[in-house]
């Protein structure tokens, strides 16, 4: 399984930063977070996620059904939440957009680069 493709999914990132900020939630609350995304969008995302052991899929009462489901970030989650982190701290590093057409990556100096916002 390929982490970083899996981390690079729309749903699936904001899936683990909803569980980071909040801890353990239920599915409702994770549709109602990503505007009522479409239950086989968010299914596959969680079923993704679970399987390739950045969240983990607990019954609240087992038994009692229908019973309802958690979600929590494992520690390989927590993992992969630095590396956004660290990701993030690495580009802001490297680039720097200066007025409308000029870029500094790395301190080489370049202009005229269309810059789509």
């Amino acid at each position: 399984m390929d982490i970083l493709k899996i981390l690079t999914k729309k749903y699936n990132k904001a899936i683990l930063f909803l569980l980071e900020k909040y801890g353990t939630l239920h599915y409702s609350a994770i549709k109602k977070s990503l505007n009522n995304v479409h239950d086989h969008l968010l299914t596959k995302a969680l079923d993704e996620l679970v399987e390739a052991g950045l969240i983990k899929r607990e019954l609240e009462n087992p038994n009692i059904r229908p019973s309802r489901v958690l979600y929590s970030l494992t520690d390989l989650g927590k993992m992969a939440l630095n590396i956004y982190s660290i990701a993030k701290k690495i580009e802001d590093s490297r680039i720097k957009v200066i007025g409308n057409n000029n870029i500094i990556i790395n301190n080489v100096s370049s202009s005229n680069i269309n810059i789509k916002k």
